[in-house]
């Protein structure tokens, strides 16, 4: 299972769907939970623990979004 979930989400920056609610460099952080957390931090690093959980809150939001429409 966690080997197609990869895979379907190393798909997605080039699927139209996926383009229309998120940047390919957004939907490429979200390929696995490392990935994820390492943005993150970055954000977190940059601007803030507000933005970083708000980066937090945006990618379960792009992960239920994308399950939902494909």
């Amino acid at each position: 299972m966690v080997v197609d979930q990869r895979r379907w989400l190393a798909a997605m920056p080039t699927d139209p769907v996926a383009l229309a609610l998120a940047p390919p460099p957004e939907l490429a952080a979200l390929r696995t939970g490392a990935t994820r957390r390492d943005a993150v931090r970055l954000i977190g690093y940059r601007w803030g623990p507000a933005y970083a959980d708000v980066a937090r809150r945006r990618q379960r939001w792009l992960l239920r979004e994308l399950s939902r429409r494909a």
